[in-house]
């Protein structure tokens, strides 16, 4: 080198004097990658007489590179051969700023084809100036094709028309909805399919032009789940509307937003009287409380369902009995919103039910007086020998007041006397009559040995009558039981008769006795036993024992231990029997106890 500046020594880190002393050398300098391009720059413009250009970089002394620019041309200086002369400029910051300006590029070139919207530039004409590949693929167009034609041709003509409405008004105003957010359009392909999509344009404000970004994103797959969405709603909506169960929606401030035909039905309405009441303005009074309080509790964080008797008030007046179900709704965010209520109306069953219970009770009355009837042999057997001692006991009266012979001491014993035979035979009449009279069920709580000395009266009358014998094995200390006294005495009366039955049908060739037996196990469950020494129960009448009409008596319906079973399964017990061993069977039947707060309720 025959001249260097101080601007190479600032360039290079470099002194003058080693530069021009060749250490280093100045080709040294410039990184290995880039001498190949600077010498054949550099000889270009030997060979053509011309200036070069050249941009390369440098290792510095202190380890750094920069980039140069290098401009020079050749010399003739005839003793030194060809020379070099040119400058060097220090152009590090612009490409750093270049390096920086591609880097952002290339980031946004990646963005925009890798986005799965579509990205489409265009000018203020509307023309297409670029197109990313999400586009390309949702317009069916290449790349190449789509550059330079102007968005008309992608998109239905009302929707252009709206575009450049939408475009001059953002011009004028500064707001429109296609800038503003977007809006839903149709698409053109270029096979000429349309398709929905949603449209978004922004607009790039440029020193020497102005354009548009659009946004544009396939919304085929969105509209396919809300029509589908839509069309799951209107079944809902119509099976909700149409369901024989009422249904009805409530907000949190327990409002009615929604109900069906079959709720206004129920109660005599039209759907839209109830629309904006509270739910509990239909309730009976008195389940108004139970009714708020239930959904408060479920709306508040308790129970999400809930199941309830509720008594409604039809728009005439009259009671309709429902049993509900209810649910809470939850908005998005997971908090309670609402309460869904499906209503059955039960007022027609459970007069069915009443009505059935109503004959029940009939047919078991029919029953208890069926068995008074066959009963009345030797009730009236008994009653006629109070009612002969009394017809006695008058007579020897009369002749006790004989005013010519008066015997006042032997008067008040035939009296005395009289007055007991009397009580006798009411006694037997007034058990007579409470077994047969009509009363609505009524359950009591009642001893078990009291439940059966009731009863044994008449019950030894018909047995002795017939040859047989009765004797009581009850244990006192059990618990009470809660029952209808009548109604379990009835089963008790039909055991004994079928075990009488059973032995005078063996001609008492087993014994004559009947035992009645109580017992109770450690659940506190009351048995109640009637062991007879009879011909017990064969294998071909077990089979429909407790069916309704089936004897194997002369003379009978058969309905007795079929009702006998319902009265007892009824109270929550079972009927039931085994053979003894011996002879005979046992039929007993079992009473639970209940709990002093179970009674309570009931």
């Amino acid at each position: 080198m025959l001249f260097v500046s101080e601007g190479c020594t600032e360039l290079t880190g470099y002194s003058p004097e080693a530069l021009l002393g060749g250490e280093p050398c100045w080709g040294d300098l410039i990184v290995p990658e880039d001498r190949e391009a600077v010498w054949q720059s550099v000889q270009e413009a030997l060979q053509s007489g011309t200036r070069f250009e050249v941009q390369y970089r440098l290792a510095t002394r202190d380890k750094r590179y920069k980039w140069v620019w290098e401009r020079g041309s050749a010399l003739d200086s005839g003793e030194h051969g060809t020379l070099i002369e040119g400058f060097v400029t220090d152009i590090t910051p612009l490409r750093e700023k270049e390096f920086e300006l591609e880097r952002s590029k290339a980031f946004a070139t990646a963005i925009v084809e890798s986005a799965a919207e579509g990205i489409v530039l265009i000018d203020a004409g509307f023309r297409i100036e670029s197109i990313n590949k999400a586009a390309v693929k949702m317009f069916g167009v290449p790349s190449d094709a789509a550059v330079g034609k102007n968005i008309s041709e992608f998109l239905s003509g009302v929707d252009y028309t709206v575009l450049e409405s939408d475009a001059d008004q953002y011009r004028n105003s500064g707001t429109s909805d296609l800038f503003n957010g977007g809006r839903d359009i149709t698409g053109r392909r270029a096979d000429g399919s349309e398709f929905p999509m949603h449209l978004h344009l922004r607009e790039l404000k440029l020193e020497r032009e102005h354009c548009y970004t659009a946004l544009i994103r396939d919304i085929s797959e969105q509209r396919a789940r809300e029509d589908e969405i839509q069309r799951q709603n209107e079944r809902l909506n119509a099976t909700i509307a149409f369901s024989p169960v009422g249904i009805y929606t409530a907000d949190k401030e327990f409002r009615i937003v929604a109900a069906n035909f079959a709720f206004a039905n129920m109660l005599g309405y039209r759907v839209q009287d109830f629309i904006g009441h509270r739910f509990s303005d239909f309730f009976h009074p008195d389940d108004i409380d139970m009714a708020e309080d239930a959904v408060h509790s479920s709306l508040s964080g308790g129970p999400g369902h809930y199941s309830a008797h509720r008594r409604y008030l039809h728009k005439d007046g009259h009671i309709v009995h429902t049993h509900i179900n209810a649910a809470v709704g939850h908005d998005s965010e997971g908090s309670p919103e609402f309460v869904v209520a499906n209503v059955e109306d039960l007022t027609e069953r459970l007069g069915a039910e009443a009505q059935v219970r109503d004959q029940q009770e009939q047919l078991t009355r029919l029953d208890r007086l069926s068995t008074l009837g066959e009963m009345m042999a030797g009730i009236a057997h008994e009653i006629n020998q109070p009612l002969t001692a009394i017809s006695t006991y008058a007579q020897s009266g009369l002749r006790f007041m004989d005013p010519k012979n008066p015997k006042p001491d032997r008067l008040r014993e035939a009296l005395t006397k009289l007055s007991n035979q009397a009580r006798r035979a009411g006694a037997v009449v007034e058990r007579i009559r409470k077994l047969g009279r009509q009363e609505v069920s009524t359950n009591q709580l009642v001893r078990t040995d009291h439940l059966i000395e009731q009863i044994e009266e008449l019950a030894t009358i018909d047995a002795q009558t017939r040859g047989a014998r009765i004797r009581l094995d009850l244990d006192t200390s059990l618990p009470s039981v809660w029952c209808d006294p009548i109604q379990i005495q009835q089963v008790i009366l039909n055991l004994i008769r079928n075990s009488v039955d059973s032995m005078e049908a063996g001609d008492f060739c087993n014994g004559d006795e009947i035992v009645l037996r109580t017992s109770t196990d450690e659940d506190g469950v009351t048995t109640i036993a009637v062991i007879d020494c009879g011909t017990g129960v064969s294998e071909a009448a077990a089979t429909d024992l407790f069916r309704p009409f089936s004897t194997h008596k002369r003379s009978g319906l058969g309905l007795g231990l079929s009702i006998s079973r319902s009265i007892v399964t009824a109270h929550g017990g079972q009927l039931d029997y085994y053979n003894n061993p011996l002879a005979g069977a046992t039929f007993y039947l079992t009473l639970p106890q209940v709990p002093g707060d179970s009674i309570h309720e009931s």
